[in-house]
């Protein structure tokens, strides 16, 4: 891979990576939590390189060119606010980042360790300050700030809240993973990686992504027959070490939400719907689902969500999922998936289809069955097509395909 060298021809390359890399810098001081930088950038990059385009358009992204298309025809019909538009723009996003992201790195061939490194290091050490000195350490450079650490949460680093920190680290894992699965000497790397995702993020939602993610590869493996005793018994020794870690620990994480969480799954698994946030992620996900079912496959379009949980509430065979309701916090869908499917009904499936084509050479290497998994689950959580990080790895996989990083003979 290349190391950091920036030139005046490629700067705007490595600018546009920064903004990538660093979601939630508000430097417009707009509203929301994922900032509109990168996208700016990815539009100077496209029209900048129509040429390379025209010579070298990934045919795949055809997909994401259609589905955007496809969003004009209920923008068209849907009440002109923020919401309605902000949701557009994750349509027009999902076809110019990934591109943009394409074309950058084919200008600097590949994704650069050093950089990498650089980012995963700044946002380590943003969050050991936070955790252990000042709670608000360069929040001012945000849209909002949940509170580092606030109620037994872990610390943001430069993320609006623990989750979104949580799930920016996981995203570095993946890309690490994916330009350097080969690689057996960043061991370091691996530990600052670990370190912010189960000592200074603590997201339980991320926690909950990764243990269901393991749950379902194990299955495929033991579904193809692919999994033999001896790594059998290694999953059994491993959960019984981390039930007998869990045991010995809880009286110094007692007042974490991740222990909160894991006591009501161990002594009343029933109750988990009952906590506020964990209810809203379910809904966020589940009733979007549901009303591809409701609606026949067909477009829910803009701004209708809050209305479609209104009419659910009524139903009593999904009461229990509104007993703590604020209706308020149902005004968009706050999912990646969830909105798509909710907003373009059938069409939505696109996404997901374009994970599988850009990944179907790889699924039988075990890193990348697993991040593909991962990937999936994820973007059921309150991700948004509008984080370019999340767009960052579309675009990455998307040229592992076109260059010749990979000999694809090798996970046949």
């Amino acid at each position: 891979m290349n190391d950091i060298i920036i030139k005046k021809s490629n700067f705007i390359y490595w600018l546009f990576f920064f903004f990538c890399f660093f979601p939630f810098i508000n430097i417009l001081r707009l509203p929301t939590d994922s900032q509109p930088n990168a996208l700016i950038l990815a539009i100077i990059i496209v029209s900048m390189n129509y040429k390379l385009i025209f010579e070298h358009f990934p045919g795949k992204l055809i997909l994401f060119l259609f589905l955007f298309s496809f969003s004009l025809i209920p923008f068209f019909y849907s009440n002109l606010n923020i919401d309605t538009i902000i949701s557009l723009i994750s349509y027009l996003s999902l076809l110019i980042v990934p591109l943009a992201v394409f074309i950058s790195l084919f200008k600097l061939k590949g994704v650069s360790f050093k950089f990498l490194f650089f980012v995963i290091l700044i946002w380590f050490l943003v969050a050991l300050v936070q955790r252990f000195f000042y709670a608000d350490f360069l929040s001012f450079l945000l849209s909002r700030n949940s509170g580092s650490g606030f109620m037994g949460r872990g610390v943001n680093s430069l993320a609006p809240e623990p989750t979104f920190y949580g799930t920016t680290i996981l995203l570095f894992t993946i890309i690490y993973f994916l330009n350097f699965y080969n690689r057996h000497d960043h061991k370091f790397v691996l530990a600052i990686l670990f370190l912010q995702l189960f000592i200074l993020s603590i997201s339980s939602t991320i926690f909950a992504v990764l243990l269901i993610s393991f749950v379902i590869y194990f299955l495929i493996k033991i579904y193809k027959m692919e999994i033999g005793s001896n790594s059998f018994i290694l999953i059994l020794v491993s959960f019984l070490i981390l039930l007998i870690l869990y045991q010995i620990f809880s009286e110094s994480i007692i007042e974490t939400r991740i222990y909160k969480i894991l006591d009501i799954l161990i002594s009343n698994p029933e109750l988990i719907l009952l906590d506020e946030s964990i209810n809203e992620r379910v809904n966020h996900a589940l009733f979007p689902l549901l009303s591809l079912y409701d609606n026949f496959g067909l477009p829910m379009g803009y701004g209708n969500f809050q209305d479609y949980i209104i009419k659910k509430t009524s139903d009593p065979n999904y009461y229990f999922f509104f007993e703590r309701l604020y209706i308020d916090h149902y005004r968009k869908v706050m999912s990646g998936y969830g909105a798509v499917f909710f907003e373009l009904g059938i069409f939505g499936m696109s996404v997901p289809y374009y994970l599988y084509i850009i990944f179907r050479k790889t699924l039988k290497n075990n890193y990348f069955l697993l991040i593909f998994i991962t990937l999936n689950l994820l973007l059921f959580t309150s991700i948004s097509f509008n984080n370019p990080l999340i767009l960052f790895v579309f675009g990455n996989i998307l040229y592992l395909n076109y260059s010749k990083h990979y000999n694809f003979n090798e996970f046949k």
